[in-house]
């Protein structure tokens, strides 16, 4: 499932142009809904808290995508990415392998502008 929530703007750092970021939140209140099933039928749900780190570095190929017809202008680095994750409720914890064991298959840092911010 997809989940947003507000993060605090002290939590992310980013530069584009260096090619990294970070993204720490701690203890983050979210819903255990157990499945899809549950949730998209509206079920019973628990309380819980996630807390990760996420580093965005190894900065590579840059480039830019630019659309004048649909009003839209990116410009990316590819990256490297690792995380290390938590979750936890009531009688249960999940803790993944520390972030140093991460594999990072694609990652890419960008700013874009589209629509009236074109």
């Amino acid at each position: 499932m997809f989940w947003t929530t507000l993060i605090p703007t002290d939590a992310i750092s980013v530069n584009v142009a260096a090619g990294t970021a970070r993204l720490c939140l701690t203890d983050s209140f979210i819903i255990d809904a157990h499945d899809v099933v549950n949730a998209l039928t509206r079920g019973p749900v628990d309380q819980a808290s996630v807390s990760f780190v996420v580093h965005w570095e190894n900065p590579g190929d840059t480039g830019n995508v630019h659309d004048e017809s649909n009003r839209f202008d990116l410009n990316f680095v590819n990256t490297s990415s690792r995380i290390e994750w938590s979750a936890t409720k009531q009688g249960f914890k999940f803790v993944s392998d520390p972030s140093t064991t991460s594999v990072s298959d694609f990652a890419e840092l960008g700013s874009e502008r589209n629509g009236v911010f074109f």
